[in-house]
């Protein structure tokens, strides 16, 4: 309640700024505030290595377990693919204060979906090693998506939630779907199970994107020209 009793102040002082930054074109126009120049985050780790063929198709989850990531919805188009006939293995990488809820909804899925809880990110290469592709189910709050982000470096084919900010970062290199929606999202998945030479396809589309866009260079580069813009234009 006091954060939102002090957006009038908060949106007052923005916009008297020189200049307001945001991380996503998106953001900015949901804002509306005065000056505002979009500068994408950029990433620093590079991820060259190729990988493994899985044995099995295996998806992950990455975040906090709270209901705006949209694990729950995760898990029943989980069910749904699993109805059909399909088989594949999904980690969810994250603690949070919906871990048990989530876990009862995923009873008799012991088998396909494995909760792993929160992973350092020494061990992180690691259990993404046999993850061909990341699913970002967010139904809100997102106002980047660096796990998206990240993960399209590291080679990873991602389906995201059609947020704004979302269908953003991934561009045409990754598969969207309706925000909530358990049936468009276990058709997304369908088409990786049964065509996994697709996640190599979108992973190296969404590498060549997140390499050009995501540019710690570039980001640098990007704030110290508005930085200047803004001193030249407090001097005038």
């Amino acid at each position: 309640m006091k954060m939102l009793a002090l957006t009038p102040l908060r949106r007052s002082l923005a916009n008297r700024a020189t200049t307001n930054i945001t991380p996503t074109v998106w953001l900015s126009e949901l804002l509306k505030l005065s000056r505002t120049k979009t500068i994408f985050h950029g990433l620093t780790t590079a991820f060259t290595s190729e990988p493994p063929e899985p044995l099995r198709v295996t998806f992950a989850f990455l975040g906090r377990l709270v209901s705006t990531k949209g694990v729950s919805v995760l898990i029943e188009a989980a069910k749904r693919l699993l109805a059909d006939g399909d088989d594949f293995v999904i980690k969810i990488i994250g603690s949070g204060p919906e871990r048990a809820q989530l876990e009862r909804q995923a009873s008799g899925l012991a088998g396909n979906i494995q909760f792993l809880g929160h992973v350092s990110d020494n061990d992180l290469a690691d259990v993404l090693s046999d993850v061909c592709t990341v699913i970002v189910p967010s139904l809100a709050g997102e106002v980047f998506g660096l796990v998206a982000a990240e993960n399209m470096l590291r080679g990873k084919a991602v389906i995201v939630s059609d947020l704004g900010s979302l269908r953003e970062i991934v561009g045409t290199a990754g598969i969207t779907t309706a925000a909530g929606n358990a049936s468009d999202l276990t058709a997304a998945m369908r088409r990786i199970v049964r065509d996994p030479a697709m996640s190599r396809v979108l992973g190296k589309e969404a590498r060549a994107r997140a390499t050009q866009v995501f540019g710690m260079r570039e980001m640098i580069e990007s704030h110290i020209s508005a930085y200047h813009q803004a001193i030249q234009s407090r001097r005038m």
